[in-house]
């Protein structure tokens, strides 16, 4: 996910060229403003946290650009693409990283990276309710199985997509593997 101020920073078609030329494929994307609600829910794991208030005021002062990313270990890669969650660190120890790029601090650091496959299936269904619909699955192609059966039971059974073997993730981070290459 491309933060507030990584779109007013217009650093947004930045990111998705640095995103393809690190080998991963944009499978979705969307630009949605979010509401206090919908940020309440999304990032409910930081509630009790004394940052709360302010990252939701900053993830509600502007629209985020939301992406569903594959590629073989999509979570792992797409955090190290993104650096520490503080800017300033990146800045000096990852200089090449998009936080080090487009980020402030570590409230304002540009994007959003989930950090485990669990969080990537809730967070890819929170901003792409069809993709966990099984009744969209049906109507898929090959590549798309991919994409909706991460989320969803396998053509054959087995808990995912029959022809995956790589790594999904939304541009905030949101990732899984399926198939023979699991595991994060």
């Amino acid at each position: 996910m491309i933060k507030p101020d990584g779109l007013f920073g217009n650093y947004t078609d930045e990111i998705k060229k640095v995103i393809l030329e690190s080998g991963f494929s944009i499978l979705e994307e969307m630009m949605v403003q979010l509401d206090e609600n919908y940020v309440t829910i999304f990032y409910a794991e930081h509630s009790k946290k004394s940052f709360f208030p302010r990252l939701v005021k900053y993830m509600t002062s502007g629209p985020v650009f939301v992406m569903v990313l594959e590629k073989v270990n999509a979570i792992a890669d797409w955090r190290a693409l993104i650096g520490p969650t503080d800017a300033r660190k990146a800045k000096v120890t990852h200089p090449n990283s998009i936080r080090a790029l487009c980020g402030l601090d570590s409230e304002k650091n540009c994007v959003h990276g989930s950090d485990s496959p669990q969080s990537a299936a809730r967070e890819i269904s929170f901003f792409f309710e069809e993709i966990s619909s099984g009744l969209e699955r049906d109507r898929l192609d090959a590549r798309r199985c991919r994409t909706y059966a991460s989320l969803g039971e396998r053509k054959d059974g087995s808990g995912g997509c029959a022809t995956s073997g790589k790594q999904i993730s939304d541009s905030s981070g949101i990732g899984m593997e399926r198939g023979p290459r699991m595991g994060v």
